[in-house]
């Protein structure tokens, strides 16, 4: 799957808003948390596409948060990164 990606540079959440591209390092880092819960079952790339956004606002649902499907700080700390 292809990243999702939107105009100059900045990518796309499942919201529709826009917002700067995460590090391959932290979206790797998110992959590698969402699967140990379960909600990720995808390769652990470091590419923020549509099954890993798709999983991470499966996380953010559960966990009471706006559903953006990118990493953003809350939704790092819920997971335990940095």
């Amino acid at each position: 799957m292809r990243p999702v990606a939107a105009s100059a540079g900045l990518i796309k959440g499942l919201d529709g808003a826009t917002y700067t591209p995460y590090k391959a390092s932290v979206v790797r880092e998110t992959q590698q948390k969402l699967e140990a819960k379960g909600l990720y079952k995808g390769p652990t790339d470091g590419i923020l596409d549509s099954q890993t956004m798709h999983a991470t606002a499966n996380f953010q649902k559960q966990n009471g948060m706006h559903q953006s499907g990118v990493p953003t700080p809350e939704t790092r700390e819920k997971l335990g990164i940095g």
